[in-house]
């Protein structure tokens, strides 16, 4: 009944293949024209669910400000001044750009200088009162022989007359001097607090070589097209500028989220082109090779082609566009999908050269070697499909387009290969040369067994794969997990030479954690919330906390009230015996004492921008800066844990950041990652179940490929490879394709029977070699990526394929052999497959 089935269908293809080629052609173009279309998302929020808490917080920050980061321009001048020149020329202009929110150019110095005493704590003022009129008292008391009085001379004007308490006591020589400077020392802990507000007025290294404007554009850093279009304006006032007022003597470069995001599209853009190209060359390579025939390399790509068109087609119309871990797939499923067409192409040619006619041969693979695909597509597609469950997008999104890939490359089997290997036929350029001798021996091999494999080679091949599976397992147990996000960035020399330059001129993180706080009440408490876990034992992870508190301080009124005592103090007759240059000292720091409160009118307008916004204006913004490094990943999810979530009064506030965004995308990269790997397994298991409606068949499918995973573990551990947020996705990849190799092999072993496992390795073992390599190729394209997050996953993923090709033409073959020694029953083969193949052998 199935093998008339299938008949029916090859006689279908064999009549009309001219037609259903057309159809399939036209279905390709219409799919080249959405693949054209497809774009490509290189931010990370996007990999998060959309309701996911941090994403829903980041997009209301990114909203209130305008944007979203900011472009750095780094300026070399010949000399400090003329870089202060420049800089003062650029900002103002740049200022100008509609695709500008705000310029950051130079430190308003002035408002700092003149209220800085407002943004000492109060603690601390309170400290100075305390101890300045302690060192008074104690001074006056207990260190000078003196006493004074004030008096009016007879002109009129106060002075002070100095009485001695014993006249037999003499002040020494710089007495009051050294008094003095011991009072200005009482106080340098306070000092040594507030020493690092900025005292430049330009944002500058400490060598003045670098000079650096932050812009802070109007759109996402996010938007590719945007950023770059950005960058361009930009770079035309800079140029515009240096030229016209500088003569072009200041040497620029660029840095920040903005153009991190144009540098890293550039880059992933380049690897996937230079990976497709190594992949083409190599799949072209060795099709040639195995084939001999150049012919047969269009025969198998063509499909091909069509099928990785109507793939991301689909992917336009179902998700919209790639991300950095789908992106690649291009090549990845040119080399998975075409053992589609070398395990059909092989038995096709097997048949033809026994004599069988085309139509004939076509039923043939169609009724056998197809739905072996079809169960090895059923594996590997419903292994991929099943990390749709997860919520982390680079896997969710990664399997729907990955298993859609592999169905689409088999339906292009029934209506790209078979139509076209049936017209190549009819214009007799196919070739299938073999000797009579070669036909008689591959007749009678059809009919019986042959010699069974030595004895030797099945028992030291098991022994000795008992033995590397223990070492395996132990050296799997010392296997970590990489948590250096440094390693998996762009490796691009200049890009890293500028970051380091950019940490020469600031202090502080350039993208900090925010925090919207609704009103000034609710802001307060924000602060003091951080700044009290920044205290405690959980906040090792914060260094600072700023907002408009920092501008305009709280207890303003009470600050004031503090700073009146102490310019009392200062007005003490005591000071009026210091030396000219102490009296004009202490002169100063009372002229500096005696301000009023700061309105919101004294801010300047960049910081008004900074902690207020531009897009709504009710609300305040809360900068959180981290104090551990921002490069490894576990410090990344521990500043999450610590900053994420600031409760209120009022109810619970997030905070949102790029940082925290990864943090976020990395815990749940990991927990996810596990998930995927249980789904990708518990669906291999039920898929084997139902087709072949065994256990005994299902775990002795599951071995082979389970030893094969070992394997890679433990060379991993020879090689000290670990396990990073990239390569994670090649787990459940390596899992659903290395089943479908051993699928190949065993539904060869059951059509054919006991007895005739020589038959089956020599034939399909070699197809299946030939389909793992095709595997490999399509990650080795990513082994010469510049991304080391793109070689990380090339890299497992090749290791994975060779170690379970290694355990599929090894162990398993040896083992099945074991099986029929020992366990003959164990081996349940299909009469009706075996019938129906010695019938029309």
């Amino acid at each position: 009944m199935r093998h008339r089935f299938y008949a029916g269908v090859a006689r279908l293809i064999y009549r009309h293949d001219l037609a259903i080629l057309a159809g399939a052609l036209l279905l390709s173009l219409l799919s080249a024209v959405a693949v054209r279309k497809l774009p490509l998302r290189g931010d990370l929020a996007s990999l998060l669910p959309d309701d996911r808490p941090s994403v829903v917080a980041l997009r209301r920050v990114v909203q209130k400000l305008g944007g979203s980061g900011q472009l750095l321009i780094l300026v070399t001048p010949p000399d400090p001044k003329s870089g202060e020149r420049f800089v003062n020329a650029l900002g103002p202009a740049l200022a100008r750009s509609p695709v500008i929110n705000n310029v950051d150019y130079r430190r308003d110095k002035a408002f700092f200088q003149r209220y800085k005493f407002l943004f000492v704590d109060v603690e601390d003022l309170e400290k100075v009162r305390d101890r300045l009129a302690a060192r008074l008292f104690d001074i006056k008391e207990n260190q000078l022989p003196f006493v004074m009085r004030s008096i009016t001379s007879p002109t009129g004007r106060p002075r002070v007359e100095v009485i001695l308490k014993n006249r037999k006591m003499a002040l020494p020589a710089g007495a009051l001097e050294n008094q003095f400077r011991a009072l200005r020392a009482s106080f340098e802990d306070i000092e040594k607090k507030y020493e690092r507000m900025p005292a430049d007025e330009y944002f500058t290294s400490k060598d003045r070589q670098t000079y650096m404007i932050a812009l802070y554009p109007k759109g996402q850093s996010t938007d590719v097209e945007f950023a770059r279009s950005m960058l361009a304006r930009v770079d035309g006032i800079v140029k515009r500028v240096n030229e016209d007022k500088f003569g072009g003597a200041m040497k620029i470069e660029y840095g920040g989220t903005y153009k991190t995001a144009i540098d890293d599209y550039a880059t992933i853009i380049s690897d996937v082109r230079r990976a497709t190209v190594i992949t083409l060359l190599a799949l072209v390579l060795l099709l040639t090779l195995m084939f001999r025939q150049p012919l047969i390399v269009f025969l198998l790509g063509f499909p091909q082609v069509m099928a990785v068109l109507w793939t991301f087609a689909a992917a336009y119309i179902f998700v919209g566009s790639l991300n950095i871990f789908t992106v690649f797939l291009f090549n990845i499923l040119f080399g998975v999908g075409i053992e589609f067409g070398i395990q059909m192409y092989a038995r096709y040619a097997e048949e033809r050269s026994l004599g069988t006619p085309v139509e004939e041969a076509l039923a043939r693979i169609l009724a056998h070697s197809w739905i072996a695909c079809l169960t090895a597509a059923m594996v590997a597609g419903f292994a991929f499909f099943s990390l749709m469950i997860t919520k982390f997008k680079g896997f969710s999104e990664f399997g729907f387009i990955s298993g859609f890939g592999i169905f689409l490359a088999l339906a292009a089997m029934v209506v790209g290969f078979c139509p076209l290997v049936v017209r190549i036929e009819k214009l007799g350029w196919l070739r299938f040369a073999r000797t009579r001798r070669d036909l008689e021996t591959a007749r009678t091999a059809k009919q019986g067994p042959v010699p069974a494999l030595s004895k030797a080679f099945v028992h030291r091949t098991l022994w000795g794969s008992a033995a590397v599976v223990v070492l395996c397992v132990f050296g799997a147990m010392h296997i970590s997990f990489d948590y250096d996000l440094s390693k998996l960035k762009s490796s691009n020399p200049h890009a890293l030479a500028v970051e380091r330059r950019i940490a020469g001129v600031f202090n502080l993180s350039l993208t900090p954690a925010a925090i919207i706080a609704p009103d000034k009440e609710r802001l307060t408490e924000v602060v003091a919330t951080l700044k009290a876990r920044a205290k405690g034992p959980k906040g090792k992870t914060i260094d600072t906390v700023r907002s408009i508190e920092s501008v305009i301080p709280l207890d303003q009124a009470r600050r004031l009230q503090v700073l009146d005592r102490i310019r009392h103090l200062l007005d003490d007759d005591l000071f009026k015996l210091a030396s000219d240059t102490q009296r004009r000292e202490i002169n100063r720091l009372k002229e500096s004492m005696h301000v009023r409160a700061v309105r919101p009118q004294d801010i300047p307008t960049d910081l008004q921008w900074k902690f207020q916004g531009y897009q709504t204006p009710e609300g305040y913004i809360a900068y959180v800066y981290p104090r551990v490094s921002m490069d490894h990943g576990q410090s990344v999810i521990a500043f999450s844990k610590d900053v994420s979530k600031i409760p209120t009064s009022s109810g619970m506030l997030r905070a949102a950041s790029p940082q925290l965004i990864i943090g976020d995308m990395l815990q749940l990269m990991i927990r996810d990652g596990k998930l995927a790997m249980v789904l990708t397994f518990l669906a291999v298991l039920l898929v084997l179940l139902i087709d072949f409606r065994s256990v005994r068949h299902t775990v002795i499918l599951l071995l082979p490929v389970t030893l094969g995973v070992i394997l890679m573990l433990g060379v991993m551990s020879v090689f000290r490879i670990k396990f990073d947020f990239y390569n994670l996705i090649a787990m459940p990849t390596i899992l659903g394709l290395g089943i479908d190799n051993a699928i190949y092999l065993y539904h060869r072993y059951r059509e054919e029977g006991p007895g005739r496992l020589r038959i089956v390795m020599r034939h399909t073992g070699r197809a299946v070699f030939a389909t793992a390599f095709a595997m490999i190729i399509g990650f080795l394209g990513l082994l010469f990526a510049q991304h080391p997050g793109l070689r990380s996953i090339g890299t497992l993923a090749v290791l994975g394929i060779l170690t379970v090709l290694a355990c599929l033409l090894t162990f398993f073959p040896a083992f099945l052999q074991f099986l029929e020694w020992r366990r003959p029953m164990l081996i349940t083969v299909v009469k009706g497959e075996v019938d129906n193949l010695r019938q029309h052998g």
